[in-house]
């Protein structure tokens, strides 16, 4: 291993391989075994004193190449430490991960800040298997870091101007098929279009100024000043066909089940069918402008758009001098990389998010909102939450924001759950048993009282109902930054405590005693299985150990594993079992205004034997997403008693993308449940309610296993045997 690497391969070998195959120095190959987790990120890193590049500007390259089976992606990143734990930069190329069998250039391009101590460097292979080779590695230094844009207020002519243009940015981007505007690097767009655009004196300087941003981009677009009127579309000699955009979904990155293509149809001549003249409708951006944008191009025979030629150089003054190109993740210090993610983000919903229906959002009113918010947000730190806080007015429970710039917050060793009104311990790490108990009640974190902490952090949370809401509360409430945390807790004598515990806490601390295995007969002829801890490898045995269940005790109070539960519900029918139309919404036309959908799904197809054993489901809000497919057909199928408290309440893929410096996820589909009624909002309902108790937390009992067991141990008596 070449000197200074550190290897970190969970589940895999790394092994050393020499030059060769037109690579002028070794490489290293970072191998998954067969058989490792596929959650297993095996990498190679290496540890650099910061001092020599601090307020610099850095490029880490090096050449990859995937190898072997498996879909396992490869990826080269860089951080940047700060004192205190504190992080800086930091790159994993999730948005551009490397696929090919053939060595391919990676590139990282990134700021180190001035107090910055380390720099660590390195290559890592994220799930499905197989090899990455890594090979040439370099860091070098391109010049000072430029000085970022610090926050200010926006004035009432700003916020217009950046309405304007974050609608107009997100009408060109998304629905005019130029080839610029196809392979235009639009975060960079964004970023140096609210620079130039908030500035605007008038709407005539505004429309003159968008016509510089945009326009080479979309030769064909008209901003219109006050008075102008749209003009016909010209139609060149050379047009031969009739491009247009088709997104299914929309097409934010590889690696996703959703895309975005441009279709090709030829004109109509002489009598044969096809495409009809390229029309271009006018749409109000408000601040006195509108914006004349084809929705389709004309193309040449060979598919090239026309005209090929953009418009004129911008005048000098219009646009931002030229500066360093803005990473892929973002520079979050940067007031105009903030905004310019707002642009991004809010666009990306307000043409393609399906579920407006299901939510009560004003989804126009939170642009000009958040955009002001932001522009004077202080910190990172502040600027997260701010787009929290907008994802969050979704009601989507996927909406989650994550920021690129710190690693993922950690709790104290500690869960909590409602209890009623109190929130209360339900999980206790083994080192903190000594002076926290199951059943104390949070009364303050850090001198703050419980109910202030969380109404100030409920308004960030990602929830598609009231139960998910109270779930996310109390799983977030404690998270954090590396360091202590005070609570105040009431015992169960009612006397006030105060205990200091440490973040972060790596491990998962249980909500509730459960089995200690994922199958577990609990009594003669009632098995309990853990569908969370169910995977492909132990559905089998799994099958056989519970072949002659009298009653099953199935626990859905987390995620399932795809394709083990499957497998296993193949036994609760002799009929096929249908999934509920999961729809993909098609769009055309800006701002839903053509929205269809196309229907998927699938279904489970029946196996023998039939297991005829009584079925009785546990779930809370923690079952959310593919876990309430699972429980949805349960309910529609009948296939057995639903105890605990409703799901979370959303279901359907993810479509995530990155924007300035932060991970934006949300929901890319409308999936209702089978009977056709909403699950957003609702999640799928207990047929026998159960709900713990503090008395039951401090006695250490699942009040949710136990009354299932007395349920199932009746069902499996002489009278209840079979189904």
């Amino acid at each position: 291993m070449p000197a200074g690497w550190r290897v970190n391969a969970p589940g895999g070998v790394v092994a050393r391989r020499e030059a060769g195959a037109g690579l002028d120095r070794p490489s290293v190959v970072i191998r998954l075994g067969e058989g490792a987790d596929k959650d297993a990120r095996p990498n190679l890193a290496q540890a650099l004193d910061a001092r020599p590049f601090r307020g610099k500007r850095v490029r880490l390259t090096a050449l990859l190449q995937r190898e072997g089976g498996g879909t396992g992606t490869g990826h080269l990143w860089l951080r940047v430490d700060r004192p205190g734990g504190a992080k800086g930069f930091f790159d994993g190329m999730r948005d551009r991960p490397v696929t090919a069998t053939a060595w391919t250039a990676a590139e990282i391009v990134g700021d180190v800040a001035p107090d910055a101590e380390r720099i660590v460097v390195g290559a890592w292979l994220l799930g499905g298997g197989g090899s990455l080779g890594l090979a040439q590695v370099s860091l070098e230094t391109l010049g000072d870091t430029p000085v970022p844009e610090a926050p200010r207020p926006l004035g009432p002519r700003g916020l217009r101007n950046l309405v304007a243009f974050a609608r107009a940015y997100g009408y060109v981007r998304f629905f005019h098929p130029a080839d610029a505007a196809e392979a235009a690097p639009w975060d960079e767009v964004a970023r140096a279009g609210v620079r130039a655009a908030e500035g605007a004196a008038d709407d005539a300087d505004l429309a003159r100024r968008l016509r510089a941003i945009l326009g080479p981009y979309a030769p064909m677009a008209r901003f219109l000043e006050p008075g102008q009127r749209p003009q016909p579309l010209p139609r060149p000699r050379e047009a031969a066909q009739v491009v247009q955009w088709r997104h299914y979904g929309v097409g934010l990155s590889r690696k996703s089940v959703y895309s975005s293509t441009r279709t090709y149809t030829p004109l109509a001549r002489k009598g044969r069918p096809g495409a009809e003249p390229v029309a271009a409708p006018c749409f109000d951006l408000g601040g006195g402008v509108r914006l004349q944008l084809p929705l389709g191009c004309y193309a040449d025979r060979h598919r090239r758009t026309l005209p090929r030629t953009g418009p004129a150089p911008a005048p000098p003054g219009i646009l931002p001098e030229p500066t360093w190109p803005v990473p892929a993740a973002g520079n979050a210090e940067d007031r105009a990389t903030r905004l310019g993610a707002v642009v991004e983000v809010w666009n990306v919903i307000q043409h393609f998010y399906p579920n407006f229906d299901w939510t009560q959002v004003d989804w126009p009113a939170q642009l000009p909102r958040v955009l002001a918010q932001v522009a004077e947000s202080p910190s990172p730190e502040a600027y997260l939450r701010s787009v929290r806080t907008l994802m969050a007015s979704l009601q989507d429970a996927h909406g989650y924001v994550s920021p690129l710039w710190r690693e993922v917050e950690a709790g104290p060793g500690l869960s909590l759950a409602w209890v009623g009104s109190d929130l209360a311990v339900c999980g206790v790490a083994e080192d903190l048993k000594a002076t926290v108990h199951a059943g104390d009640v949070l009364v303050a974190v850090d001198g703050v009282p419980t109910a202030r902490a969380v109404a100030e952090l409920a308004p960030t949370l990602p929830a598609s109902s009231t139960q998910g809401l109270r779930y996310l509360e109390a799983t977030g409430l404690l998270q954090g930054p590396a360091g202590s945390v005070e609570l105040t807790l009431r015992g169960e004598d009612g006397a006030m405590r105060t205990v200091r515990v440490q973040r972060p806490f790596r491990q998962t601390v249980p909500r509730e005693p459960r089995p200690a295995g994922a199958c577990v007969e609990l009594r003669p002829g009632v098995w309990y299985v853990d569908l969370a801890r169910l995977t492909r490898e132990t559905v089998e045995s799994t099958l056989q150990a519970i072949g002659g269940a009298r009653a099953l005790v199935l626990d859905m109070r987390g995620y399932p594993s795809f394709g083990a539960w499957q497998k296993l519900f193949a036994h609760f029918t002799d009929a096929p079992l249908q999934t509920p139309p999961f729809l993909v919404p098609v769009i055309t036309r800006p701002d839903r205004g053509d929205l269809t959908f196309q229907r998927e799904g699938w279904s489970i197809q029946p196996e023998a034997p039939k297991l005829e054993a009584r079925r009785f489901f546990l779930v809370d809000a923690r079952a959310i997403s593919q876990a309430e497919l699972l429980m949805d057909f349960v309910e529609h199928y009948k296939l057995g008693e639903i105890l605990g408290e409703a799901t979370a309440g959303v279901d359907g893929n993810v479509n995530p993308f990155l924007a300035g410096g932060l991970r934006i996820a949300w929901t890319g589909m409308k999936v209702p449940k089978h009977d056709g009624t909403p699950l957003a909002g609702v999640g799928i309902l207990p047929t026998l309610p159960v709900a713990r108790t503090l008395e039951g937390l401090r006695a250490g009992r699942d009040e949710v296993l136990d009354r299932a067991l007395d349920l199932a141990l009746g069902a499996a008596g002489p009278a209840g045997a079979g189904r």
